[in-house]
């Protein structure tokens, strides 16, 4: 045993989506049965577990915010909504002028909707629901999203990239750290930073821009 190594874990790799990708991949999704799950995932970063947990009393489209307080978990062999992991995963998340006018919009089409089904509706208050209010199966959000993906040529992009695409454009846009972190709903600036936001050619030239100044004003 003792001569024998472990393997090392290798990280998947990442394929961060950017802002054009983001609203690609959500435009994709509209009129599919995925368009507002894959809306909150571009838009929110909220993970899979998050987005399918939301309920429309943590909404609020006035204010744009929506409020991660609930998950949706597989337990047993059963669906259900459980408390985030930690304190911090319990969070507010803002909403760009866009979700906030497809959210409206999806909130008056699930109204009538559930007028139309009456009792056979189930009534959970879900965000995000089967069309008949029943609970999403978090797998078949995954695989309608790799079909979404694929769709646009985006094969490589997998959902909780999307994840990381949201809080890297935020860093990208000079939000600050601690800021980024909190709408992440993590324990640490620290973790955000090294695990979530990602330099791309971009920022790498922005910073190379930055120090041709700095080193022009150095010599005057």
């Amino acid at each position: 045993m003792r001569s024998t190594r472990t393997p090392t874990l290798q990280k998947p790799r990442l394929r961060v989506p950017d802002a054009v990708e983001l609203l690609a991949l959500a435009d994709a999704a509209q009129g599919t049965p995925w368009e507002i799950p894959v809306l909150l995932a571009s838009a929110t970063a909220a993970s899979r577990t998050e987005v399918l947990g939301l309920r429309w009393s943590g909404v609020d489209l006035d204010r744009r915010r929506v409020r991660v307080d609930e998950t949706l978990q597989r337990a047993g062999g059963e669906l259900k909504f459980v408390p985030p992991k930690t304190e911090k995963s319990r969070r507010e998340a803002p909403l760009t002028d866009i979700a906030v006018a497809r959210l409206r919009a999806h909130r008056v089409e699930q109204a009538r909707r559930r007028l139309t089904l009456g009792v056979a509706c189930h009534d959970l208050d879900r965000v995000c629901e089967r069309g008949d209010g029943a609970t999403c199966e978090p797998d078949s959000f995954t695989h309608g999203f790799r079909r979404i993906a694929k769709s646009i040529g985006l094969d490589s992009v997998r959902l909780h990239d999307c994840r990381h695409g949201f809080l890297t454009m935020l860093a990208k846009n000079d939000t600050p750290a601690y800021v980024t972190s909190k709408i992440a709903g993590h324990s640490s600036v620290a973790f955000t930073a090294d695990t979530y936001t990602h330099a791309d050619e971009e920022t790498i030239d922005r910073a190379a821009a930055s120090l041709d100044a700095a080193f022009r004003a150095a010599g005057k």
